[in-house]
């Protein structure tokens, strides 16, 4: 987030990687590519209302969550995150919601290069191979070694406790 101002008496020229600017206040949001070197800016033309302008800023995101929706792409992320000595979590819902998503998203951009995060489906096979009964969804769980098989280690967030993004990030933590 910046600020750019246009008005005031000690104002340049808007720098020209940041586009047109016609009016205030003009909300644009700088997107990364997946590696980090350039930016992408978009320009915010919806409602000024909070819930608006996160459902933009989150649809915009770069997302670091691995999809897993087989048994053998499931192994394949967990070799990874056995090559890079990761931690590995695990988010298992019957469905998928744009505040599941959004929140994921979040959290892997937060977490990024420090814990392997997946979204596995509710596949049978899959609950089979993670030692998760379907009753127990949704579900988040740490694989702190990142062996899935180590079900003694392997720590799951409280049932009884909602799932915000908040208390996701601090049991990730």
């Amino acid at each position: 987030m910046g600020f750019w101002d246009t008005e005031g008496a000690s104002t340049r020229s808007t720098p020209s990687w940041l586009g047109k600017v016609s009016g205030t206040p003009t909300l644009k949001l700088l997107v990364p590519n997946k590696k980090g070197t350039s930016w992408k800016v978009l320009d915010y033309t919806g409602e000024r209302t909070a819930e608006q302008m996160e459902q933009f800023a989150v649809r915009h995101m770069a997302s670091f969550v691995e999809k897993v929706r087989d048994v053998p792409s499931l192994e394949k992320s967990v070799e990874k995150a056995l090559k890079y000595k990761l931690p590995v979590a695990v988010a298992v819902n019957k469905k998928s919601s744009s505040d599941w998503t959004g929140s994921l998203k979040s959290l892997s951009a937060e977490f990024r290069r420090r814990m392997l995060l997946l979204e596995v489906s509710a596949k049978k096979e899959l609950l089979q191979r993670l030692d998760l009964p379907a009753e127990q969804l949704p579900a988040v769980l740490v694989f702190p070694n990142g062996e899935l098989s180590d079900t003694e280690s392997r720590i799951v967030f409280p049932k009884d406790k909602k799932m915000t993004q908040n208390r996701l990030s601090f049991f990730l933590s």
